[in-house]
């Protein structure tokens, strides 16, 4: 994402003062310095900041009045995301984020307790999360709604990621169309795109008319913001190197690529592409075959349509929205670069 360089580093700052001031009034130094010391590290690689960038442009845009505190509430939604990622990365198994050791490796030790001692770590996160949210305005009102549109949103992004991982333990075929739509709207539109925007809109006093307009824009853009990750990892997965792992296999089949290529596939493609989800390891031969399942079925094509629609959709409920024209205007760049097209696909 574009942001303001500026405001990437002010950001960048607070937020690693957020963490040491928690850390001085919990007491965190003096019981668990390594976990200071990781977390810090870990905050430190920065990160694309669109929803605490999100949730700063909706509260602008529709307050008459300007509270530095709202920062605080920016700071939570930004401390969220670390968790969600701490925890994501030891479902998924990934040793890597954001260019460094996942959590779950840099507390590893002689006694394995790594992911025990990260999911801890999310766990603590978490609470830093609620604790600075909660000096996000004096408006008690505004502060409870605002608190209970994000807990709510944390409820429904882990059951969202808890269906995921139930998907891919069903047969290639089984999940509809709208199941798949419903995982993405869960584990990134309302993440990543409506809870920033509703948040900001409801600390800054936005009418309930408005909270249900950017519901509405934040479903759609994330939408599209999912199916343009899923057609670049499909693009990056035929091309990887033969003999790679197979990390990407198992969630082929929880994407609108996939589930078109299944629904217009014929029987032995079918067959084929149940074995090439359900491979434990990546070679030429899978690739060549998925890549020509795609071609025939014009998977990738259709994906690329649905999600030309999807941004058409968005558009349309951006056109509808009262926000100040400051915050329009940068919410239009967000979303453009949000947006960017995927990587050319073939029919």
């Amino acid at each position: 994402m574009n942001l303001p360089a500026g405001l990437v580093a002010t950001f960048d700052a607070r937020l690693l003062a957020c963490l040491e001031e928690i850390g001085r009034e919990c007491g965190l130094r003096q019981t668990a310095p390594e976990l200071c010391t990781a977390l810090r590290e870990f905050l430190k690689r920065g990160g694309k900041r669109l929803r605490p960038w999100l949730l700063l442009l909706a509260y602008e845009g529709y307050s008459a009045r300007r509270e530095t505190s709202v920062w605080n509430a920016a700071l939570a939604l930004e401390l969220f995301h670390v968790f969600a990622l701490i925890h994501d990365d030891i479902v998924d198994h990934s040793p890597v984020r954001r260019g460094g050791p996942a959590m779950h490796a840099m507390l590893d030790g002689p006694g394995g307790a790594g992911r025990e001692l990260a999911i801890l770590a999310g766990d603590v996160v978490y609470s830093m999360a609620v604790r600075k949210f909660l000096s996000c305005t004096d408006d008690q009102r505004r502060k409870l709604s605002a608190l209970d549109e994000l807990t709510r949103t944390a409820v429904r992004t882990g059951s969202g990621a808890f269906a995921e991982l139930r998907a891919r333990e069903r047969p290639l075929g089984s999940l509809s169309g709208e199941e798949i739509l419903g995982i993405y709207d869960l584990k990134t539109s309302l993440y990543t795109f409506v809870c920033p925007l509703r948040v900001g809109a409801i600390l800054g006093s936005a009418p309930t008319p408005e909270l249900e307009r950017l519901q509405e824009y934040g479903l759609h853009l994330g939408r599209a913001f999912q199916l343009r990750d899923d057609l670049d990892d499909l693009a990056a997965l035929l091309e990887a190197p033969p003999d790679a792992g197979a990390a990407g296999l198992a969630e082929l089949k929880i994407t609108l690529p996939v589930w078109f290529a299944w629904r217009d596939a014929r029987e032995p493609e079918r067959r084929r592409l149940q074995e090439i989800c359900g491979s434990r390891s990546v070679d030429r031969g899978l690739l060549d075959d998925l890549r020509t399942i795609l071609e025939r079925t014009g998977a990738r094509g259709l994906a690329r349509r649905e999600m030309d629609l999807m941004i058409e959709s968005a558009v349309r409920a951006g056109e509808a929205l009262t926000i100040g024209e400051t915050s329009l205007r940068a919410l239009r760049g967000c979303a453009e670069d949000a947006l960017r097209p995927a990587q050319a696909v073939g029919a």
